[in-house]
């Protein structure tokens, strides 16, 4: 049996306007006849059931992994895992097809100081700086984007702006840090320019958000994401309605009992392999639900992979990935090419490795 060499890179990279000011995560890095194939490990602090430090400490205490294993893995390494599994598939199908062709050298370009973004470049992310649009990148796959406002309400009226200029047609807007006066007006102001997907974080209770959406009709929202702290209450509040938090603690039983639902939100880097919410992917599909693929503030990297999954799936939705305007930094050589609401594709990956540290190489 042949198995393949994956080194482990230890990545932090600075980001805007979060809770935490430095996001940390791994990168998994193969070779396929000399073409470097990259995924990403990275559990959100706070949110995801593992920290990075043990997933670090997994994967230095086992040399050897076989794909049989992978149900046993924490749910970010799973992803990462089946991500890179699945690259090396597709690269050696596509050798396959094309059994002359040369293997792909690395360029010296690899090695040379990432891109840094700064505040203003982060804000003006869709007019990416230090990158052009070849037509291969164009011509590629591409996935749609809602715009992400959050933050101050100066900052999100800033953000709505742009993402208005850029052609999005759709936002989600966590509001469950303003008060009351603030988020009414604000939401007043935007109905009806721009389809409006709110997320609330499980912070409300029944009567605070019957109070509050009592101002507006269920037809002013594309849908209204984690509204309540209570699941149960789920079933008396009459507006449409997504869930993400929740999809992690309940059973599919559960989800089939309400009413109201009209979107189910996946962040893969919490869930982990496709098959832990493939139920999820098929209900949606069968009962005319949406689905979303969300970022849990992963690198470039982590984003195409949750990209390059919603088109395998040929989900049509707006995906959750807007929060690479948040980033500093990124660890690939180039941002990533988003134009209007679309984010391209790239077939190949290119890192910048002075931004790591090897921290170990496994076989799997």
């Amino acid at each position: 049996m042949k198995y393949s060499e994956i080194r482990v890179f230890k990545y932090t990279i600075p980001i805007y306007n979060q809770s935490f000011s430095e996001r940390e995560g791994l990168l998994l890095q193969t070779r396929v006849a000399g073409k470097e194939l990259w995924s990403e490990v990275a559990p959100l602090p706070s949110w995801s059931k593992e920290t990075l430090t043990e997933i670090i400490s997994f994967l230095q205490n086992d040399l050897f992994f076989s794909l049989e294993m992978l149900s046993t893995f924490p749910p970010s390494l799973q992803f990462g895992i089946e991500s890179l599994q699945e690259q090396i598939e597709q690269e050696n199908l596509r050798l396959q097809k094309a059994p002359m062709s040369r293997p792909i050298e690395l360029q010296p370009s690899l090695e040379f100081e990432t891109i840094e973004k700064t505040a203003q470049d982060v804000l003006l992310i869709d007019n990416p700086i230090g990158i052009t649009s070849p037509e291969s990148i164009l011509q590629g796959e591409k996935v749609s984007l809602n715009g992400l406002l959050i933050g101050s309400l100066k900052s999100m009226e800033k953000r709505l702006s742009q993402i208005l200029d850029n052609g999005y047609t759709t936002a989600k807007l966590k509001i469950q840090h303003l008060n009351e006066d603030e988020a009414l007006g604000f939401i007043k102001e935007i109905k009806g320019t721009i389809k409006l997907r709110l997320d609330l974080n499980k912070s409300w209770d029944l009567d605070q958000a019957l109070h509050f959406f009592s101002h507006f009709s269920d037809t002013d929202f594309e849908y209204i994401e984690e509204p309540l702290k209570n699941f149960s209450d789920l079933k008396h509040f009459p507006y449409p309605i997504a869930l993400d938090e929740s999809l992690r603690e309940i059973s599919m039983e559960e989800l089939q009992t309400l009413p109201n639902l009209k979107a189910c939100v996946v962040k893969p880097t919490l869930h982990g392999r496709f098959a832990s919410f493939e139920p999820i992917y098929q209900f949606c599909k069968e009962n005319q639900k949406s689905m979303i693929l969300s970022s849990s503030f992963e690198s470039g990297v982590g984003l195409v992979q949750i990209a390059r999954l919603s088109r395998k799936l040929s989900i049509p939705s707006c995906m959750g990935l807007d929060t690479y305007q948040f980033l500093k930094e990124d660890v690939l050589q180039a941002p990533l090419f988003i134009e209007k609401n679309q984010l391209f594709i790239p077939e190949t990956l290119v890192v910048n490795k002075r931004k790591l540290v090897e921290i170990a190489r496994i076989l799997w």
